[in-house]
């Protein structure tokens, strides 16, 4: 099934994430709530990404996209093909080949927050 094929690429970020949603055809990470620490000031909770099945795509959502776009820089034009507006990637088949690359992009996503402050926990 493409949604939980999409669905599995996020799970590997749990320990680092908040879930805010996990229904059939929906499902919803938030990054967690950062107290200032560091000189650095409060964050409050704010997505992060999610899979939800559309009447005719399964798609992924993705905050960083939208705050981040530059992550797309160094992934495979067949990925480019998939990205809709700001902040979405649209997947109608299950054999697609650019679904391989879902896991480097979460990779970059998460490699952004730390950047920018937003995580800053380790993964496990």
């Amino acid at each position: 099934m493409l949604w939980a094929r999409l669905t599995e690429g996020l799970t590997k970020f749990a320990p680092l994430l908040v879930m805010v949603k996990d229904e059939p055809g929906y499902h919803r990470y938030e990054t967690p709530k950062r107290p200032p620490t560091d000189g650095l000031k409060s964050l409050p909770q704010r997505p992060f990404a999610a899979t939800v099945v559309q009447k005719k795509h399964v798609g992924l959502y993705m905050m960083t996209l939208y705050e981040d776009p530059a992550i797309m820089n160094d992934m495979p034009e067949i990925l480019h093909q998939r990205w809709k507006g700001k902040a979405s990637l649209k997947f109608t088949d299950e054999d697609d080949p650019a679904l391989e690359y879902v896991p480097m992009l979460l990779d970059a996503a998460i490699a952004s927050c730390r950047r920018r402050g937003i995580l800053s926990l380790p993964l496990t």
